[in-house]
């Protein structure tokens, strides 16, 4: 009896049933890019500075900020994490105490307990004393509560009127 033997003569094809589970997995996460939300970082802008206490290199220092969201959605936010500087010169960083909500386009103020270098704000201010305003730059991280993006970053510069 002879045996049957086959041979190749190219390469072999996927199953149907293969092709088909790699094609349905590729439309998948297409559809998952256009689904996942796109997510505009929050504006912050200082609106106050009060000195809590502390030494004479560093004061404890709350700092109220204006949040506005630019999105049409609402957003659960976990924390926000912020550095500021004045007159170009790092100056405090900090977070905020606990979670809040903003607004689909609307805004929230939230309070940040940071630590300032007095000797950095004392330099700061002394350079800008002629002047009625005092530059400062806050920039950091929206953390997230949940949803596929949880971290937005933002930067804003103003000044602070003396």
């Amino acid at each position: 009896m002879k045996a049957h033997t086959t041979t190749s003569t190219g390469p072999s094809l996927a199953p149907p049933r293969a092709l088909y589970a790699l094609c349905v997995l590729c439309a998948s996460l297409a559809g998952c890019a256009t689904l996942a939300p796109h997510l505009v970082a929050p504006e912050v802008t200082l609106t106050s500075v009060r000195f809590e206490g502390g030494s004479l290199s560093h004061q404890r220092v709350r700092l109220t900020a204006h949040v506005y969201n630019p999105n049409d959605r609402a957003i659960a936010v976990e924390s926000l994490t912020a550095d500021v500087e004045l007159n170009g010169m790092d100056f405090a960083s900090g977070q905020t105490e606990g979670p809040f909500v903003l607004p689909a386009q609307g805004a929230y103020d939230v309070v940040l307990d940071v630590t300032a270098d007095m000797g950095t704000g004392i330099i700061a201010l002394a350079g800008r004393m002629s002047h009625r305003d005092l530059p400062y730059r806050v920039h950091g991280e929206v953390h997230l509560q949940r949803g596929l993006v949880r971290l937005l970053h933002f930067s804003h510069e103003g000044d602070l009127r003396l």
